[in-house]
C-alpha cells in the first residue's frame, strides 16, 4: 500500500550474524530529510528477532522523505538508508505538483544497503590527494580496505563524482589510499560512499548499469507524470494552439489560470477535433483550443498534465519517478543473478537474484498508471 500524507513512515532492518539474530542494539539517526528539508521525531526499536523498527512522526506534506541510520556499538554499523515517496491520494483528474521521485545517489544507496556492501565515510580532516581520513569508520586491521571501490558525493567539489580504487588502509592512521590521485586533496567534511567489500563485482559502475537497465526494461510500459507551464499567454485569436514539450508521449489534462484569483481551472476536453474544448493534432504535437471557450481564456497562463516515458539516470541528482520498489528489486535482481551470482562460490546469490526478481513482477502492474478517460496518446 502507498504512503501517504498523515502516515507514520516505517522500515525494518535486519540485523543477523550468519543465521543468528543481533539483539540490544543501539542506534543513531544520521539523517532525517522530508521535502521541506529537515525532520525531527525519528526513532528505531527493537521489536526481536533480530529486527529494528524506523518509524517517522506523521508525515504532513507530500514528497520524498530519507533516514539514515547506524548502530553505534560492535559490528554491523553499516548506515542503513531508508526512503519513501508520500503522496496526497490524489487521481490524475485532479491538479497535483509533481515534484516527487528518488535520486540516482539515493536509489544506489537503497540497492548496496540490500547487499550489505555500503559504508559512508566522513572525511575527519584534511588529507591528501591520495588519502581520506575517517576516525570513526576506518578501523580494523590493517589493509582491510584494500580492494574496495570509493566514490566521493560531498564536500570538495573537483573530487565529486570521482570513483577511486583503494590499495591500502591504516588503522593507525585512520586513513585509505587511493591508486590514482584525485585533482584536490581531500578536506575535513568530505564525504564518499565505499562498496565491493567482498570483491563480487559489486561496483559503481555495476550498480549504476543495472539501474538503468531496469528502467530500460520499464520503458515499454512505465509512465511518468509531467506538468508543463506555456511560457506565454494562450493566444485564443490567431494560433490557438499550444506547442507540447518533446518529453510528452500522452496529454491528460489541460488547465487555464483565473486572472482574478489565481485559480487553475480544467479546460474542457473535446468530444471531436474542432468542437467546443481542447484536442491534440499529433502530427505537430499540438493542442488546439476551439469554440467559444479559446476566447474565453485568451491571454491567460495554461499548463498541461502529461506523461513522459522514463529516462536512464546519468548523475546523482537526476530523478526517476519509476515505482520504486519494482526499481529497487528489479536492479538488485540484476545486480545479483548478472554480475554477483558468477563470482560468488555459493548459489545464494542466484538465490536471492530469483527472489527479488520475484518481487519485482509482483510489482509490475504499477508501472503503468491510471490514464483517466481523456488521456491521449502522442506515440
Amino acid at each position: 500500500m502507498a504512503d501517504r500524507v498523515g502516515d507514520r513512515l516505517e522500515a525494518t532492518i535486519p540485523l543477523f550474524d550468519g543465521a543468528t539474530p543481533i539483539t540490544g542494539k543501539a542506534f543513531a539517526i544520521d539523517q532525517q530529510t522530508g521535502p521541506s528539508g529537515a525532520i525531527s521525531g525519528t526513532t528505531v526499536t527493537e521489536i526481536g528477532g533480530g529486527l529494528y523498527l524506523i518509524q517517522t512522526l506523521p508525515t504532513t506534506v507530500a514528497g520524498h522523505y530519507t533516514v539514515m541510520v547506524h548502530a553505534t556499538s560492535g559490528a554491523n554499523q553499516d548506515p542503513y538508508v531508508a526512503t519513501w515517496d508520500v503522496d496526497t491520494g490524489w487521481d490524475m483528474t485532479q491538479p497535483v505538483t509533481i515534484t516527487n521521485g528518488i535520486t540516482r545517489k539515493l536509489l544506489r544507496r537503497r540497492v548496496l544497503a540490500k547487499f550489505g556492501d555500503l559504508t559512508v565515510l566522513t572525511a575527519t580532516a584534511t588529507g591528501s590527494t591520495t588519502t581520506l581520513k575517517d576516525t570513526t569508520r576506518i578501523v580494523g586491521e590493517p589493509s582491510r580496505f584494500a580492494g574496495r571501490q570509493v566514490l566521493f558525493t560531498g564536500g570538495t567539489a573537483g573530487n565529486l563524482g570521482l570513483i577511486r580504487y583503494i590499495t591500502a588502509s591504516s588503522r593507525d592512521t585512520n586513513t585509505i589510499t587511493f591508486s590514482q590521485a584525485l585533482p584536490s586533496a581531500t578536506a575535513s567534511g568530505d564525504e564518499a560512499e565505499m562498496t565491493n567489500a567482498h570483491g563480487l563485482g559489486v561496483t559503481f559502475d555495476a550498480v549504476h548499469d543495472c539501474i538503468n537497465t531496469a528502467i530500460a526494461i520499464a520503458q515499454s510500459v512505465a509512465l511518468v507524470p509531467l506538468l508543463a507551464t506555456a511560457a506565454d499567454p494562450f493566444d485564443g485569436e490567431t494560433t490557438r494552439s499550444i506547442a507540447l514539450p518533446d518529453t510528452f508521449v500522452g496529454v491528460n489534462r489541460v488547465q487555464y489560470q483565473l486572472a482574478e484569483t489565481g485559480e487553475w481551472k480544467n479546460l474542457r476536453h473535446a468530444a471531436a477535433s474542432g468542437q467546443d474544448g481542447w484536442s491534440v493534432d499529433r502530427t505537430t504535437r499540438e493542442i488546439t483550443v476551439a469554440g467559444s471557450i479559446a476566447d474565453r481564456i485568451n491571454g491567460l497562463p495554461v499548463r498541461v498534465y502529461g506523461f513522459a516515458v522514463p529516462s536512464p539516470l546519468t548523475t546523482d541528482d537526476d530523478l526517476t519517478q519509476v515505482d520504486l520498489d519494482w526499481l529497487l528489486n528489479e536492479t538488485c535482481s540484476l545486480l545479483a543473478l548478472d554480475v554477483v551470482s558468477p563470482r560468488a562460490a555459493s548459489s545464494d546469490w542466484a538465490s536471492r537474484g530469483l527472489l527479488w526478481k520475484q518481487q519485482a513482477d509482483e510489482r509490475y502492474t504499477r508501472l503503468t498508471p491510471n490514464l483517466g478517460p481523456s488521456f491521449v496518446r502522442l506515440r
